[in-house]
C-alpha cells in the first residue's frame, strides 16, 4: 500500500494498492497486528474501492503519514486474504 503525503493532517488518508515484485527488494515499512474488535470497522478508499479495515489500522495510518514523502507499508489486513472459511 502506498500511503502518499498530506500537509493538513484533518484531511483524509491518500493511498493505493500496488504490486512489487520481491524480486527488485523493495523498501517498505510493515505494519501487522491482532489487536482491536475485528468487528468494529470503518470503510477506507484504496485504489478507488470501497474496503474495511478496523478502526485501530485506520488510526494507524493516519499517524504514519507523513507531510512530505510517499510511505510503502505492506499491510496484512489488507495484503493477505483474510476471510476464513
Amino acid at each position: 500500500v502506498k500511503l502518499h503525503p498530506e500537509s493538513d493532517l484533518d484531511c483524509g488518508i491518500r493511498r493505493e494498492l500496488s504490486t512489487v515484485s520481491l524480486n527488485t527488494r523493495p523498501i517498505y515499512k510493515a505494519l501487522s497486528y491482532t489487536w482491536g474488535d475485528a468487528k468494529n470497522t470503518v470503510t477506507i478508499i484504496l485504489g478507488g474501492y470501497r474496503f474495511g479495515v478496523t478502526r485501530n489500522l485506520k488510526k494507524a495510518l493516519l499517524r504514519l503519514r507523513t507531510l512530505d514523502a510517499e510511505i510503502p507499508i505492506w499491510i496484512d489486513a489488507i495484503c493477505i486474504y483474510q476471510d476464513r472459511y
